[in-house]
């Protein structure tokens, strides 16, 4: 009878399959079912990482769409070399785990890369999302995401492509970054996030807009679209 969704671009899309459904949009709500924010230095020692790294986090299954060969690209960039910036991938693989290790033999990343292949449970996830300075989803399609709902909960701010409703939860250089799905766009974005010290800035923007991000505002919109089709 209706039709509720988690980002405007699906709204868009399901309007041009069935354009006289009443389509209603809420934001995906932030994922608080992961416990409390960690300090980052007791994150990293649980994880045993170094303390004073700049880190990335790519979390979640690792499947073509999601765009890790475009990140690993990116960290091939010099000036990313140069400042020892390191990636964590966190995750199982669901695409084939030998093409991303022969991209990082390739692209001589194998120091700056940090890979743990398997199912995150629940009660680790604050410590990955703890321990990174940003978190990149440099995705190739999507719809919305979970990814960025954990983020957000820690205060970690995203660095997303423009792909389908990625884009509606960040504002660019105020909380996050939005740029196009290639390597030197964000390469330049992960650059400017460390050399201009934007994490604590951008973390205080993140935190003024968790409000919008709520399960009641969900359930809300769930129940006056359930009251509407009695």
């Amino acid at each position: 009878d209706s039709a509720l969704v988690m980002s405007k671009s699906v709204k868009s899309d399901l309007l041009t399959i069935l354009p006289t459904k009443n389509v209603v949009y809420a934001p995906h709500p932030i994922y608080n079912n992961f416990g409390s924010i960690i300090s980052m230095n007791k994150s990293r020692r649980i994880l045993n990482l170094d303390l004073s790294t700049k880190y990335i986090l790519f979390f979640g299954f690792i499947r073509k769409y999601k765009g890790l060969h475009l990140l690993l690209d990116a960290f091939s960039d010099p000036r990313i070399k140069a400042q020892k910036i390191k990636l964590i991938i966190a995750g199982e693989f669901y695409d084939k785990k030998s093409f991303y290790l022969s991209k990082i033999n390739e692209l001589k990343l194998s120091s700056s890369v940090l890979i743990f292949d398997k199912y995150i449970e629940n009660n680790q996830v604050p410590h990955y999302f703890c321990s990174a300075n940003l978190v990149v989803q440099p995705y190739i399609s999507a719809t919305q995401s979970g990814v960025s709902m954990i983020a957000f909960h820690f205060l970690k701010p995203v660095l997303a492509t423009k792909k389908g409703g990625l884009s509606e939860y960040i504002s660019h250089q105020k909380d996050g970054y939005i740029v196009n799905a290639n390597s030197t766009e964000i390469a330049n974005s992960i650059l400017d996030y460390f050399n201009h010290n934007r994490e604590e800035f951008f973390s205080k923007e993140l935190k003024k807009k968790l409000d919008f991000f709520s399960w009641k505002k969900l359930l809300d919109t769930f129940q006056k679209l359930y009251i509407s089709n009695k």
